[in-house]
């Protein structure tokens, strides 16, 4: 059997990817880095092209074993080493169970509505509301469309008040007075942010799964076990799959970032400079800073975070129930491991309602990137040796010094950080 050539076009299969752009906003990009922008300049922000192009390498390779085999990437890191089964469990359990993005979402709604102060209960009942969605076969589709409301939503209103604001003087003073290490009580900030500047951890596996329903490369076939890699048709339908995911998730997790971590950060130098604000002030102080620019446009940014955040949090819930369900034997529906995953988060989130000091958004975020991080330490190269074992022609080359590199350096970074926390 011959694999099938692509019957899209580049801008039909453009989608898997927005979800990984709105989720880095969600995380590093409108909450993370700002902060340490706002503290240490422009020049800390050399981190971010290397941690996208170590990320990029790692997604790439989740999505060659799916596009190769047509089978999820989680079984097969499975298969090779069954530790993982509950590994991949443990680590969703420690880091993503934390509502951190709903939280940022309620939060958001409610201060631009004028009401931050039952920001914890707005949270809540949007996690509620949520869980409704996985009683639907087309939660995939809603929480693409979302994302993509809230992406032009948030990078327009940024855009618009980059240029209406913008001053090349605090661009080039934040630069130089900047500093290119965050200091050693800012390491968890730092490791976080450098986890969730992209996206890191187990949430880039279910790639997988996405491609797979979006029916890329082998996962086109039922029985892909049979295609005949020899066969010359094969091999040049397979340069045209790999060329065009590539470019997919080039286009979107790449540039995409790129633009957005760029104008999020010059946005931070240009409100922020001076301010003393941490966390989920960070947002708080941009809203009021861009009413004061133009009426409601602090109010549409605010908007445009909740919807971003409200995407993240269903990716993260839809995520979880597919790795989940990859990882353990049993009956039920990624929909409905997802919605128990859901349910320990209105609990968190109505102890946050009712405990003062617990509603924290960046640091259940800080937590869960943390972990993330130690994570990319971890699979990537186990992701590495599975795809030595695709047939010959498909089988990863230039990558393999990437791929250790990003382990190494997400390692080293979670090390810097424990070292300077037991110090």
């Amino acid at each position: 059997m011959i694999l099938t050539k692509p019957t899209q076009s580049l801008l039909q299969m453009l989608g898997p990817s927005f979800l990984f752009v709105a989720l880095s906003l969600s995380g590093g990009e409108l909450l993370l880095w700002p902060d340490l922008v706002s503290r240490y300049g422009l020049t800390i922000m050399w981190f971010v092209p290397l941690v996208l192009v170590l990320q990029y390498v790692v997604n790439i390779e989740i999505e060659r074993y799916t596009i190769v085999t047509g089978k999820n990437t989680v079984s097969g890191l499975i298969g090779l080493a069954p530790w993982v089964r509950y590994f991949f469990p443990a680590v969703i359990a420690i880091s993503l169970v934390w509502p951190a993005w709903i939280s940022t979402a309620g939060n958001a709604l409610a201060y631009g509505l004028g009401v931050g102060e039952y920001g914890a209960w707005v949270s809540a009942a949007l996690l509620v509301a949520l869980l409704f969605l996985w009683k639907s076969k087309q939660s995939y589709a809603r929480i693409e469309g979302i994302a993509k409301v809230g992406l032009f939503l948030v990078l327009g209103v940024v855009f618009y008040a980059v240029i209406h604001i913008f001053s090349l003087n605090a661009v080039i003073e934040s630069i130089q007075n900047g500093s290119w290490f965050p200091a050693s009580s800012d390491s968890v900030a730092f490791i976080a942010a450098l986890a969730y500047g992209g996206v890191a951890g187990v949430l880039n596996l279910v790639q997988s799964d996405w491609i797979m329903s979006r029916q890329y490369g082998a996962s086109m076939h039922d029985t892909p076990e049979h295609i005949d890699w020899s066969h010359a048709d094969t091999r040049a339908n397979w340069q045209s799959w790999w060329r065009l995911v590539r470019l997919e998730h080039s286009l979107l997790f790449i540039i995409g970032n790129v633009v957005g971590i760029g104008f999020l950060a010059v946005l931070a130098v240009l409100l922020l400079s001076g301010a003393s604000v941490k966390g989920f002030g960070v947002i708080a102080y941009e809203v009021d800073a861009l009413n004061m620019i133009m009426p409601y446009l602090g109010t549409a940014f605010s908007l445009g975070v909740f919807f971003v955040f409200l995407m993240a949090q269903m990716t993260i819930l839809d995520a979880c129930g597919r790795l989940l369900k990859r990882c353990m034997s049993t009956s039920l529906s990624h929909e409905q491991l997802s919605m128990r995953v859901g349910s320990i988060g209105v609990l968190i989130l109505l102890c946050a309602a009712i405990i003062p000091g617990f509603n924290q958004p960046a640091s259940l975020l800080h937590i869960s990137a943390v972990i993330s991080a130690a994570v990319m330490a971890i699979y990537p190269p186990l992701l590495l040796r599975l795809n030595k074992q695709l047939p010959e022609y498909t089988r990863p080359r230039y990558v393999t010094p990437l791929v250790w590199l990003c382990s190494l350096f997400y390692g080293g970074m979670v090390l810097w950080g424990v070292w300077t926390w037991l110090v």
